[in-house]
């Protein structure tokens, strides 16, 4: 019952920490303006309102005049409109779909901190100190990706299905027969409410899968096959159950010029230099077309890079973990894994769709080091204080040398990371245990303003 509360208030705190800043920055319900903006403002929003009409008997899912003189529909609603939070759309007039729209975006993000959550709890064997699985969630659900494509609300479907992905694949190679289930169930149900990021999902999970078993604990060649053969399993009962709106998308997107795929856009080269991914690591980082954000916090970040510093990891460990880390950033720099994992169609907006699948592998590597921090907190200060030194340095090697971003604020990133280190450091210390609970809460405050400061 501890940790439904647990789970529960994960949802709560990110819907209220949301429901402040719309409020502080004045957005629909509590002002004139809506994250209905690009696509959403001249697209979707009449969607929603078609929607609406469906749902009230007074148009087709189907087939609709509402298209000149009228032609099918079902790729279109499968893409944008088969999220269970939709439904919703019911209780709002169409002249308040903004706020219906605003809306939607909280709940989405509020629930992907509460599958975060259940995901880093039960991935790290109920290891991890409460207060830091909400702080990482809470990363999780106020990362860049989150923020800044708040508007392509059809997308947000993904980021709270993945941890749920991730966690069956993980129960998988624990041979744990339920992982079959909730990974069939995830990657079903995402493939039916937005196929473009339930397929994103499913190629990630793959990855994940050789992760896990690579990571695994005396595994044997019986476990892998075991693994492997449940995995598949579970992806076919998946992509069965999506399959009565899957089949039809794919028969519809046939019929359209701008289904086809140009394979001539795989070719072995770089869009950019990986090495920017540094810079854009701090607070008012976005992603363009030669670079990719996956910001969610220093925290997290701290905790990821620490943990190649920290003597809790085997060998074996770092090296799986760095070789994967170097995989998943070559997912947006490198030519054809850029257009695998954007379904080889010629993504020229809204740049990398599917980033949000790398911040969670930073997200995960830093509930990895958290979770030996809190059994031993005094031993990791010399890695975390490393890791801090290490960040700095590479940071200002990367601002000399690579282009100047100006939307970048490298002073305030700094002065958060260097707080945060601090109050780590205050946390960890034998000599402030009586202190500790105000540390805490320091952290915890610190964390908090700088993700809402960003979101900001």
């Amino acid at each position: 019952m501890k940790k439904y509360s647990l789970y529960m208030g994960n949802f709560l705190l990110t819907f209220l920490i949301l429901s402040v800043l719309l409020f502080v920055v004045g957005f629909a319900p509590f002002g004139n303006k809506s994250l209905a903006i690009m696509d959403a403002s001249i697209q979707y929003l009449d969607f929603f309102s078609y929607w609406k009409d469906v749902l009230s008997g007074q148009n087709s899912a189907t087939f609709t005049f509402s298209n000149l003189l009228g032609s099918g529909n079902w790729s279109q609603v499968t893409y944008y409109l088969l999220s269970p939070f939709n439904l919703l759309v019911v209780f709002f007039s169409k002249e308040n779909l903004n706020t219906f729209f605003d809306l939607i975006v909280i709940l989405k993000l509020s629930l992907a901190a509460m599958t975060g959550a259940i995901f880093l709890d039960v991935r790290t064997k109920d290891n991890l100190k409460k207060w830091l699985l909400i702080l990482l969630a809470l990363s999780y659900t106020l990362m860049q990706y989150n923020i800044a494509q708040s508007s392509n609300i059809m997308w947000l479907d993904g980021v709270y299905l993945l941890p749920l992905s991730l966690l069956g694949v993980y129960l998988i190679t624990q041979q744990r027969s339920r992982g079959v289930y909730i990974l069939a169930l995830s990657i079903g149900f995402g493939l039916i409410v937005n196929w473009y990021v339930g397929a994103i999902n499913c190629l990630f999970s793959f990855g994940w899968l050789i992760l896990e078993i690579c990571l695994a604990e005396k595994i044997t060649l019986k476990k892998i096959w075991w693994s492997i053969i449940s995995y598949a399993w579970a992806m076919l009962i998946g992509i069965m159950v999506s399959a009565v709106t899957f089949l039809p998308t794919v028969a519809s997107m046939g019929q359209q010029s701008r289904s086809g795929l140009d394979w001539s856009l795989l070719t072995n080269t770089f869009r950019g230099n990986i090495l920017s991914v540094i810079p854009s690591y701090t607070l008012g980082a976005t992603s363009s077309p030669t670079n990719v954000s996956l910001f969610c916090g220093s925290l997290v970040l701290l905790g990821a890079v620490s943990l190649f510093f920290s003597d809790r990891f085997k060998f074996k460990e770092k090296l799986v973990l760095g070789i994967f880390l170097f995989i998943s950033l070559l997912m947006y720099y490198w030519q054809p894994l850029f257009m695998v994992f954007s379904l080889l169609k010629d993504a020229t907006s809204y740049w990398y769709r599917y980033s949000y699948v790398g911040s969670m592998f930073l997200i995960f590597m830093a509930s990895l080091f958290f979770e030996k921090w809190s059994d031993y907190p005094q031993k990791n200060i010399i890695a975390l204080v490393k890791a801090a030194i290490s960040i700095v340095g590479v940071s200002l090697i990367a601002w000399y040398f690579l282009p100047k971003v100006s939307e970048i604020r490298w002073a305030q990133s700094g002065i958060f990371l260097g707080s945060i280190v601090f109050v780590l450091c205050l946390v960890s210390s034998l000599r402030l245990q009586r202190y500790k609970q105000f540390a805490v809460v320091g952290l915890c405050l610190l964390v908090g303003s700088e993700l809402s400061y960003n979101t900001y």
